[in-house]
């Protein structure tokens, strides 16, 4: 006889959670459906967001199904930092601009393709554990093409283990690339490489990208740049990207790394950036893995959702020695990660790479969130967000003064 979510069963059955349409318990007490319905409106495109929260009880789960109809290009599901679900945000779905107006502390299950998942069943002993009563955020992008509207219902099915039979806890790899930069007519790449922070089992692999993306690779290596990697994951779609699945599991050991490539063609007239809808680009990497750690899945150095893609080498295509491209950035830019920021970076010199990334790790942090030159660079005049940015990364940037393209 199962007592709560202890092994697995769905069992709450008080008013408030019979009520319920965001969270619907699965037949059987298999696990969970959250759930989201909209309508959109004809020919527009936009992401909707939903807090729900999960039960008291807290479970553990191995598999995911999700469904959505034609009109939509994602769905995610994440956890939040959020203890309660708060006052000023709607009941139900409403317009957002993705997931980062909330403190995601992982991702949990999503797709991009109803056929083809990820965590499509866990090794024995290995499951996701969400926290009693967390508050979970239900992100998806919608794409309504037609000249009608259209009435959505997404669901993710999380479906549950006996918490007591969990020896290790999974978790899953989230990596995006901020830096691209399409020129119109014009053929583009952006490389990226993330730290593998322990020794940990990588279970399958999606890649993610936007219309122009006409090639995507994801290779192991020894060192971020060290010569010619190991296929990882290869695809060429942007839309209905199919998941692949290590049946045995991939050891990516601890000191490795795992380096992500898109390869774009821009057709258009007008250049092209990093960015949510489907007219910018993106170029993703996920996976589930375990055992679980949160600097891995975020690439994160401190294994925080706030320095995302902090512990990341980039490499660019460019001519540019390290210093010209920093002083590009800083003095050139609006503000951090805009379509100019990208453009200097990315007009490096490869063999700079490391510098470069370095340089630009410090001043994301610097410049950002609670960083040091945060209220300067957004209040004060350029300048003085120039000089602070100098001043906390002297020695970041002294070694990207040195650094040569030769």
């Amino acid at each position: 006889m199962c007592v709560a979510l202890a092994c697995g069963c769905a069992s709450d059955t008080s008013d408030d959670a019979a009520s319920r349409t965001d969270l619907v318990a699965l037949p059987d007490g298999e696990g969970w459906r959250f759930r989201m319905v909209t309508t959109q409106a004809p020919g527009v495109e936009n992401e909707m967001c939903q807090l729900v929260e999960a039960p008291p009880e807290g479970f553990s789960y191995n598999r995911q199904e999700v469904d959505y109809d034609g009109t939509s290009h994602h769905v995610l599901l994440f956890e939040t930092a959020l203890t309660e679900l708060p006052d000023d945000v709607p009941q139900g779905a409403f317009e957002c601009d993705g997931f980062g107006d909330f403190e995601a502390t992982r991702l949990l299950g999503g797709a991009q393709d109803p056929s083809s998942t990820f965590l499509q069943g866990l090794p024995e002993g290995v499951a996701i554990r969400v926290p009693p009563g967390a508050i979970l955020l239900m992100n998806t992008h919608f794409i309504n093409t037609t000249d009608e509207e259209a009435q959505t219902e997404t669901t993710v099915d999380l479906y549950t283990v006996p918490q007591d039979e969990v020896t290790q806890e999974a978790g899953v790899i989230f990596w995006f690339n901020w830096f691209a930069d399409l020129q119109p007519q014009a053929s583009a790449s952006s490389w990226n490489a993330c730290p593998i922070t322990r020794d940990v089992t990588l279970l399958d692999a999606q890649s993610h990208m936007h219309a122009r993306g006409v090639n995507f690779v994801a290779e192991t290596r020894d060192a971020p740049r060290d010569g010619e990697g190991d296929e990882l994951y290869a695809s060429d779609a942007w839309e209905y990207v199919q998941v692949e699945t290590y049946p045995e599991g991939v050891a990516l050991a601890e000191g490795s790394w795992v380096s992500w490539q898109c390869d774009y063609e821009n057709v258009g007239d007008e250049a092209i950036g990093i960015g949510p809808k489907s007219s910018d680009e993106m170029c993703m990497f996920v996976g589930a893995y375990y055992p679980r750690d949160p600097a891995l899945e975020w690439c994160s150095d401190d294994g925080t959702f706030a320095h995302w893609m902090r512990a990341a080498e980039l490499q660019g295509q460019g001519t540019l020695t390290c210093a010209e491209a920093a002083t590009c950035a800083v003095e050139s830019a609006a503000g951090a990660l805009d379509d100019a920021y990208q453009a200097c970076i990315l007009s490096a010199c490869p063999e700079v790479s490391a510098e470069l990334s370095t340089a630009v790790r410090c001043d994301l942090i610097a410049r950002t969130g609670d960083g040091p030159c945060a209220e300067i660079c957004v209040n004060a005049p350029p300048p003085e967000c120039q000089g602070c940015i100098f001043t906390e990364c002297g020695d970041e940037l002294s070694a990207c003064i040195d650094a040569t393209c030769d």
